[in-house]
């Protein structure tokens, strides 16, 4: 009898650990991709506050006709220095943010970042003195219920520095 009892316990064991693993796995699973979004997000948004800061540091000596006003001097659309600035951001966020979806603006503002935006050329902005602002939008990478599909944003000021480097 104690044979048969012992035998039987082993057999209603059998097969625990899978039904517990059924159970357990998904959880698992969808925590792991949970952590990975969060992680994405993490990262896009560092790339992105990087990004902002070196497209700010390029505007602050190439802020001439960076900010898309039309005059004498910034014919072109868009403007060589915009198109840099803009190509300095897009190469930090290269593959980190959904590249297609990124959208750059550089303003020029009178003293302070608070101050009133004016155009970005010569006869408007005083050097050492005016602030130039660089505003990156993007998408992250990949949308799940975990995170949603928002548009972020970026924005990095920089003190404009002498004369501006025409180009």
């Amino acid at each position: 009898m104690r044979r048969f009892v012992a035998w039987a316990r082993s057999r209603g064991d059998r097969g625990t650990a899978l039904v517990e693993m059924a159970f357990v796995a998904p959880l698992l699973i969808l925590f792991l991709i949970g952590t990975l979004q969060v992680g994405l997000v993490v990262i896009g948004n560092a790339a992105a506050s990087n990004a902002a800061r070196e497209g700010a540091r390029a505007a602050s000596i190439r802020y001439e006709c960076a900010d898309g006003n039309s005059g004498s001097q910034c014919t072109a659309t868009p403007t060589t220095n915009f198109a840099f600035i803009q190509g300095k951001v897009l190469a930090k966020l290269n593959g980190l943010v959904k590249t297609n979806t990124v959208v750059v603006s550089v303003k020029c503002r009178q003293n302070s970042d608070t101050g009133p935006i004016v155009n970005c050329d010569r006869t408007s902005v005083h050097p050492d003195f005016d602030i130039v602002e660089v505003t990156v939008q993007y998408r992250h990478i990949g949308a799940t219920p975990f995170v949603a599909d928002n548009l972020h944003t970026s924005i990095a000021r920089s003190v404009i520095l002498g004369s501006p480097v025409l180009s």
